[in-house]
């Protein structure tokens, strides 16, 4: 086997999953022999007790080797797209720390020079008629001219900067919104996988469980007892936010765990 087969054959199991996984000849003919090799087999071989062992049979979650191999499989996969999607946004969630440290600072600038805007008071007459060096034979019209226009200057200059200041907020805004917008769609993305992993997962447990039931001779009684769900499902495929999944990490708990569905 050359190399570029062998590099082939580990980017079409590694690659993202973009649209639904085929259900291939083998993967199908593995499931359905196991199903016929379990339907050989007697009950208590078949059925995998799982969930409270106090609670009632009702409640409790049954599943089968093959479905629990599924399951860790499909886990498995969804794992392994989130800890991409944590490595892709890393040094985007560096970014929008910085910026937001940016932002802080720069609405504190803002706010200050509006602050010093508005208590800005106009010169009194005392201060329009004052006399400095140089002025002693300047009318008063002169003078208070002069003054009102220092004082249009100064208003103008602190205008100008909080226009500044305003405009490398709004800057700052949009910098953080394109993070967090690229955040949203990778998490979307990374969602999407684990759906599309589900949906595969499920397809293959259903086949199984459908070739059990009817080959097996207690098949009727396994068809109540086990389900086709995916019981490993990603809590976070119910997620809507990646914030939840900041939080969720943040507080080490488990991206990935059983139960907690919609």
């Amino acid at each position: 086997m050359s190399k570029k087969t062998k590099r082939d054959r580990i980017e079409h199991w590694t690659r993202r999953h973009d649209k639904a996984i085929p259900y291939g000849f083998f993967a199908r003919l593995s499931d359905r022999w196991c199903a016929r090799k379990d339907a050989r087999a007697p009950l208590p071989e078949v059925l995998l007790k799982g969930g409270d062992v106090d609670s009632a049979p009702g409640e409790r979650t049954w599943s089968t080797p093959r479905t629990a191999f599924l399951g860790q499989l499909g886990r498995g996969w969804t794992e392994k797209s989130l800890l991409r999607y944590q490595d892709e946004v890393g040094p985007v969630r560096i970014e929008l720390t910085q910026a937001r440290a940016r932002q802080k600072i720069a609405r504190d600038r803002l706010e200050l020079a509006q602050h010093t805007v508005e208590n800005l008071s106009m010169p009194t007459q005392q201060q329009l008629e004052a006399r400095v060096s140089g002025e002693e034979r300047t009318s008063d019209e002169i003078r208070i001219a002069r003054r009102m226009r220092e004082h249009g200057e100064r208003r103008k200059s602190l205008e100008a900067e909080v226009s500044k200041h305003r405009t490398a907020l709004d800057s700052i805004d949009t910098e953080i919104a394109k993070l967090e917008e690229t955040i949203k769609v990778k998490f979307e993305y990374v969602r999407t996988q684990a759906e599309i992993v589900e949906a595969y997962v499920r397809r293959r447990s259903a086949v199984y469980l459908a070739h059990l039931v009817r080959m097996h001779p207690q098949g009727e009684q396994i068809g109540l007892l086990v389900r086709p769900d995916w019981e490993d499902k990603p809590r976070w495929c119910a997620w809507t936010t990646p914030r939840e999944l900041e939080q969720a990490v943040a507080s080490h708990e488990s991206p990935v765990a059983e139960g907690e569905r919609r």
